[in-house]
């Protein structure tokens, strides 16, 4: 049922000056009765409204119960048809159910049955897999060898790579080192070229110089002259601004004479801060001239020293270029020697490349044979996969039928469980429709009581409301006049507040003048304080150190300290490289040409130099006059990078005046804010005001009139005040702030520098001494180091002749003399011996044991590959046989035998042990190792049959193993000895003529037995013969019947 929607009137709030006197006001504005009444009747209009929504709302809920009700029993007939229907095809289902799973038990059985003789087939074919396996296993063996072969084969390709690497680096170091000297020889050459146009110039900047201290002399009395008569100016705008002040003491702030003066003393601050500026950047220009004039002293000292000090510096640069020279023929000799190595190692890399390509070839065929035997294995473990699938298929169709028949008695036990609960759900859906048909009745006789109390409240609602809105009119009409008048009376106070806002701007800028003097001698007090500090520290620092260090970087005595020590360290550097590098490089090349000529060189005595004094060296440069600032300006970018590049003891003052420069810029930015400063009036001016005027002469708006007076009066008064602050301060405070920086900061900068320059150039002479010592050490130790090192070398090339000569008398000295391999007809798993002879050049006999190890093999295998020689006399050569080997039994006619290996040989004097390397070659002959594949023949054949005697036949099966055979073999089958009565053989002999690798020939041989060989044991021989040489014989024996 849908609702009619009312018209409310709203109530409306009381009128805003309720008091004692509106109880006597006109009737035509007096409107607090006729609310009352209008309330009253609103009130019992929302009752009515309230009670007749209840009653519509209790109306819908039947109407709604009812439909409920209709659709509930409608819904229990359709589902209490839809059940009994269920039971019955349940009832259906279970009877299909119970043929279905007898015929799935039977197909169960029928599946266990062939799952049964598959897994029968798989535990046969896993048996034939093993023994193939067993029969396979000895061939991956073999291939495991030659695989660990051909690794070893790599890695020693890897490792000659790599030495052949660092030997090639090892050349391009070689050619830096020569391109390093050659440039340091032209950066000596140009050098000299500058130092000697320096000198030439030298008179024309020492002119020029002195010519600059006179120049800036000049200045400096001019600026002081001048420095007095603008301070005179200073201190007369001073006085006078004193003269203005006393004037206006005693008159009226705001009289007209008071405004005059102060304009007067405002022209003069401006004049006196311009003045100010002037005498501070004259005040600048006077110390900034004085620094200058001291500069460009000290650079007038130091073109003087310079005259003295480049001759020298232009000889020792001559000796330098010299020294050069020699190092660059070094240099090109040791390219040459590097050039020469990286050919001998690129030569050992290709001859151990062309060994891996053979040990890689080995093992392919290797994999091959493994492939070829592997055939039946393949075939098992293919037919096993085959199996395992048919397990797999029959296994799962075996779990799919299980799980058919189980999930077939689920759902008997389920219907079984179903039906049952459907019967019972049928009866509670019965009794479920007959309390709803009852229900329903019990709706229907509500929705007729309820239809007749809504139609009653209805038309109770329709008369309240026009009872309403006739009292809201007669309220409503003295509401609104009333408020008029009170509007006119509160218009008549605002027009009488506008002399407010001159009040204020007045006041206001007097505040402002006191806050801005107050906080702008604050602010900018601090922030000459902190700029002053912080800029001179910077600029302290940057002139002090570089002023310190010019002078310390031309101090001779550290120059001369650098010189001397220099000398001697270089001195000594180059004999220490000489004994503890050339020498024992020396001693071994001598050692080794004895060992290979037996003849030892005589050396002549040399003696090492002594250091010498070599001339004091000059790096110092003439610097440029630094210019400083004629003022007191910001410090620039540039001028903090140089500060901190400079290390000194004013770094923490200058970070924390820094921090400093920081929180002053902060508190001026703060104060500059107009926000931050101002504090509204607390007290208000109100001026006099009339509200005789109002409706009447009601009291009630005369109240309004004045309340409203001094409220607007007081707003517009503090909002004026605040804007005209906000608009005048800033401007005023940043004046004032700056005057006071300007006043002060010139004062406070001066005194910075004069306290902070003196620690800057202690610090600066400090390190200008150590530089110039350091310098001049690494010159003069590089210049006696190249000059000491030939006399060096040379000594220390004849101290290392003497001691070979020493060493040999008394220690056994041997050398590798020869190595070959012993013996002919070398083939595939024949044995082989090396031999090695060792020359000892030395009259002692060896008194200990030698190792030889074999480091590679081609070819060939040791069942061990070290070896001792255990003697060999003086002053002759022993020969060692006992490198024994076998040569590799799948060596192809042809193949190379090469063995490498290395003999751990006494040291000299200055190594415990040396090695020298030997190597060995040689082809081998054919190969004529066989594959034996098998014997075909029957070992108990028959004699004779109805009519004639058997022939039988024996096949024996056989294949090259390693490489074709071009002279083939030759197979025997003949009878032992006494057996010959007793079988009659066709033929005894076959030749196979050329074999070719991994081709089966068959060798066939007939023959028959005599009666009398019926139940005899027969033997034969067979024999394979290659070149007339038994290979394999083995005894045949045969059981006739």
């Amino acid at each position: 049922m849908k609702k009619n929607s009312l018209f409310i009137i709203p109530m409306l709030a009381p009128a805003l000056f309720i008091s004692s006197a509106q109880a006597n006001l006109p009737d035509e504005i007096n409107y607090s009765p006729y609310e009352r009444s209008y309330n009253l009747s609103g009130q019992k209009v929302e009752t009515l409204t309230a009670s007749l929504n209840r009653a519509q709302s209790e109306l819908q809920t039947a109407y709604n119960n009812e439909s409920n009700l209709t659709a509930q029993i409608e819904q229990l007939e359709i589902n209490i048809a839809r059940t009994n229907s269920q039971i019955e095809n349940h009832i259906l289902e279970r009877d299909q159910l119970i043929v279905d799973s007898q015929n799935l038990d039977n197909d169960i059985r029928r599946i266990e049955n062939r799952l049964s003789r598959a897994e029968g087939r798989r535990a046969e074919l896993e048996r034939t897999i093993d023994r193939e396996q067993r029969k396979l296993r000895p061939f991956k063996q073999k291939l495991e060898q030659l695989q660990q072969q051909l690794g070893e084969a790599n890695r020693k390709v890897t490792r000659a790579n790599d030495k052949l690497k660092n030997l090639k680096s090892a050349q391009a170091s070689a050619q830096r080192n020569l391109q390093t000297a050659r440039q340091a020889k032209t950066n000596l050459e140009n050098q000299l070229k500058t130092q000697e146009a320096t000198l030439a110039n030298l008179d024309k900047l020492l002119s020029n110089a002195q010519k600059r201290v006179q120049n800036l002399e000049t200045q400096l009395s001019e600026t002081q002259t001048q420095k007095i008569t603008e301070t005179q100016k200073l201190t007369a705008i001073t006085q006078e601004i004193t003269e203005l002040m006393q004037q206006m003491r005693g008159l009226p702030p705001r009289g007209p004479q008071a405004r005059e003066i102060r304009q007067k003393i405002a022209q003069k601050s401006v004049e006196k801060r311009a003045q100010e500026k002037v005498v501070s950047r004259i005040n600048q220009q006077a110390a900034s001239l004085t620094r200058q004039v001291t500069q460009a002293k000290g650079t007038v000292a130091s073109l003087k020293n310079q005259q003295t000090t480049l001759p020298q510096s232009i000889n020792q640069t001559k000796t330098q270029i010299t020294n050069a020279q020699k190092v660059i023929r070094t240099r090109r000799s040791e390219l040459e020697a590097a050039k020469t190595n990286v050919e001998n190692q690129q030569a050992r890399v290709n001859s151990l490349v062309t060994e891996a390509n053979i040990a890689s070839a080995e093992v392919n065929a290797q994999k091959e044979e493994v492939i070829r035997r592997s055939g039946p294995l393949n075939q098992a473990m293919s037919n096993l996969g085959n199996v395992n699938d048919r397990i797999r298929t029959i296994g799962e169709n075996l779990r799919v039928a299980s799980n058919d028949y189980n999930t077939v008695l689920d759902k008997i036990k389920f219907l079984d469980r179903e039906i049952p609960n459907l019967r019972r759900s049928s009866a509670d859906m019965n009794r479920e429709l007959r309390s709803a048909n009852t229900d329903l009745i019990v709706a229907q006789d509500q929705i007729i009581t309820l239809n007749s109390d809504v139609t009653i409240l209805s038309s109770d609602l329709r008369a309240a409301t026009n009872d309403r809105d006739i009292k809201y009119q007669e309220y409503i009409v003295r509401y609104n006049l009333y408020t008029d008048k009170l509007n006119e009376a509160k218009t008549l106070g605002i027009s009488q507040t506008d002399v407010a806002l001159s009040i204020a701007r007045e006041d206001s800028h007097q505040y402002v003048v006191v806050q801005a003097n107050k906080l702008g001698t604050v602010a900018g007090t601090d922030m000459a304080q902190a700029q002053a500090q912080y800029w001179g520290a910077i600029r302290a620092e940057i002139k002090g150190y570089n002023d310190g260090y010019n002078q310390g970087y031309a101090s001779d005595s550290d120059q001369m300290r650098g010189q001397e020590e220099g000398t001697r360290a270089g001195i000594k550097a180059a004999q220490d490289y000489a004994q503890t590098v050339l020498k024992p490089k020396y001693f071994t090349e001598i050692f080794a040409e004895a060992l290979k000529t037996g003849k030892m060189q005589k050396m002549d005595q040399v003696t090492f130099s002594q250091a010498g004094t070599q001339k004091s060296l000059n790096q110092s440069l003439v610097k440029n006059v630094m210019e400083f600032f004629g003022s007191v300006s910001p410090i620039s970018a540039n001028e903090i990078n140089q500060s901190l590049d400079i290390t000194t003891d004013l770094d923490t003052k200058i970070n924390t005046f820094q921090s400093n420069l920081s929180a002053a810029q902060t508190q001026q930015d703060n104060y500059s804010l107009a926000r931050n400063t101002y504090t509204a009036p607390t007290i208000i001016p109100f001026q006099n005001y009339d509200c005789s005027q109002v409706y009447k002469d009601l009291a009630v708006f005369e109240k309004a009139c004045a309340n409203e007076y001094e409220k607007v009066f007081s707003s517009k008064y503090l909002r004026e005040h605040q804007e005209n602050y906000y608009d005048q301060y800033p401007t005023e405070f940043t004046t004032i702030t700056e005057d006071t920086r300007d006043s002060k900061i010139e004062a406070l900068y001066n005194q910075t520098m004069d306290d902070l320059y003196p620690i800057a150039n202690a610090k600066g002479l400090s390190d200008g001494k150590d530089q110039i010592y350091k310098e001049t050490f690494a010159l003069a130790k590089n210049n006696a180091y190249n000059n000491e090192l030939p006399n060096a070398d040379a000594v220390a090339k004849a101290q290392a002749g003497n001691e070979v000569q020493t060493w040999v008398s008394n220690n056994a000295s041997l050398t590798i003399d020869k190595a070959a391999i012993i013996g002919t007809e070398l083939r595939g798993g024949s044995p082989a011996k090396i031999r090695l002879a060792l020359k000892n050049i030395s009259p002692v006999a060896l008194d200990k044991p030698l190792e030889v190890v074999i480091t590679n093999a081609q070819n060939a295998e040791f069942a061990s590959r070290t070896f001792f020689i255990k003697s060999a006399d003086a002053n002759t050569t022993t020969n060692f046989e006992d490198i024994s080997f076998n040569v590799s039994a799948f060596a192809t006619s042809g193949s190379q035998i090469k063995i490498q290996g290395k003999v751990k040989l006494p040291g000299g004097k200055y190594e415990a042990s040396r090695e020298e390397s030997f190597e060995v070659e040689a082809l081998t002959v054919v190969n004529p190792k066989l594959n034996y594949n098998g014997l075909d023949y029957d070992s108990t054949p028959k004699i004779k049959g109805i009519f004639n005697y058997y022939t039988h036949a024996f096949n024996a099966n056989i294949a090259a193993a390693v490489e074709d055979i071009k002279d083939g073999y030759t197979v025997t089958l003949k009878p032992v000895s006494g057996y010959e009565s007793l079988i009659k053989m066709q033929n005894t002999s076959v030749f196979t003529g050329k074999m070719t690798r991994g081709t089966n020939n068959q060798m066939r041989f007939v023959y028959s037995f005599p009666k009398a060989a019926d139940n005899k044991v027969v033997k034969l021989e067979l024999k394979y013969l290659f070149k007339g040489r038994v290979m394999k014989s083995e005894i045949i024996e045969l059981r006739p019947h």
